[in-house]
């Protein structure tokens, strides 16, 4: 009667559940260090990784600071910014070429705006004015896709630059290797990945 009757096993059973869940912690793991695996960090673009050595100073060195000052509690805070009026005047002596690189230029606020000097309008501005002052004027300025908030938002400012006939470039990160690849890597594969399809994105 026994003969032909096949007995499930409980350690059979508890077996295979063994070896599945081995599999899915495998596959899961697999996918987690795959994007480490597979993808390659571009190179520096040609002409971006130099080492000049010292240059000699001609005339006099005068030390430029910035300083943010606190009195007694209460009382306003004293903002003093002699390297932003530096650039400014250099701006507004400006003849032939204007070369800027800011990294952050914008003017966002928080959810509690705070009462300080406008740099980035002023910025905007005083190379606005120095171009209509002297049309032959060549103004570039390059700054970082964070400032428009990756393609989300661009501050009407840069809009009006380009208006009046500067330059605004905006850094190409897809051709710089990735300062972080904890999780550059991971976020760019997948998010191109699943940006393919209208749900991922």
């Amino acid at each position: 009667m026994l003969s032909g009757m096949r007995i499930k096993s409980p350690f059979a059973r508890s077996r295979r559940k063994r070896v599945w869940r081995r599999s899915f912690w495998g596959v899961l793991a697999l996918l987690l260090v795959w994007p480490w695996l597979v993808r390659r960090q571009p190179p520096l673009p040609a002409g971006t990784a130099l080492r000049i050595g010292p240059v000699p100073v001609q005339g006099p060195v005068r030390f430029l600071r910035d300083q943010t000052l606190h009195g007694v509690p209460g009382a306003p805070r004293r903002v003093e910014q002699e390297i932003f009026d530096e650039m400014l005047a250099r701006i507004a002596a400006a003849h032939e070429f204007v070369y800027l690189n800011f990294f952050l230029w914008n003017d966002w606020q928080g959810a509690e705006p705070e009462r300080h000097r406008a740099l980035a309008t002023e910025l905007a501005e005083a190379l606005m004015a120095r171009k209509r002052a002297v049309p032959d004027l060549v103004v570039v300025v390059q700054t970082d896709p964070i400032n428009a908030c990756y393609g989300q938002d661009d501050p009407e400012f840069f809009e009006r630059l380009r208006a009046a006939g500067i330059s605004v470039i905006w850094t190409d990160l897809d051709a710089l290797p990735d300062s972080n690849r904890w999780y550059a890597d991971p976020a760019r594969f997948w998010g191109g990945l699943l940006g393919r399809w209208p749900w991922g994105r």
